[in-house]
């Protein structure tokens, strides 16, 4: 065979594709890379879930956090100045209140500090923000049924170490 005929041989075999047929086959080709993703996501998702489909608590901001800790050192506060009250008049069953709401405000007034300035020591203020108020509710809750600002301490406590064990 000649040139000429095996150029002519090859003609018909080729296409010309215009602009049309290229959109839709590009078409086609994305509409099926949008499909194999969304289902290979769609299997993971019931992959990841908990196998007894249960949700996993929500995560709490740090301005969440800073909230909660604020209305601990306020409520706390009204709980010292109870304590401190009783404690001039000579009851000293308030003692231990007294001592771990006082740690309490401290360690609350830092972390809401520090969850306001964004601060890199955040989570460490707060898994102490969660223990000090754990041993504050748990003093507070003692006389909750005799002292109204101690119930409302031990309550605003266990409400920032919910905060602060869902942090992050």
């Amino acid at each position: 065979m000649d040139r000429e005929n095996l150029a002519a041989m090859k003609r018909p075999l080729e296409s010309h594709i215009n602009r049309r047929e290229l959109l839709l086959v590009g078409a086609g080709v994305a509409m099926a890379k949008v499909l194999t993703v969304t289902t290979a996501c769609a299997g993971t998702e019931k992959e990841a879930a908990p196998p007894d489909d249960r949700v996993a608590p929500e995560r709490v901001s740090a301005a969440e956090l800073a909230k909660l800790s604020a209305e601990c050192c306020r409520v706390g506060q009204v709980c010292m100045q109870h304590c401190l009250d009783l404690l001039g008049k000579g009851d000293t069953s308030m003692a231990a209140c007294a001592q771990t709401v006082n740690e309490m405000l401290a360690v609350c007034k830092a972390t809401e500090v520090l969850a306001l300035a964004g601060s890199e020591h955040l989570p460490s203020a707060a898994a102490l923000c969660r223990a000090a108020c754990e041993s504050c509710e748990a003093a507070c809750s003692v006389h909750a049924a005799h002292h109204r600002p101690c119930g409302d301490c031990a309550s605003a406590c266990r409400a920032t170490v919910d905060a602060a064990t869902r942090f992050g």
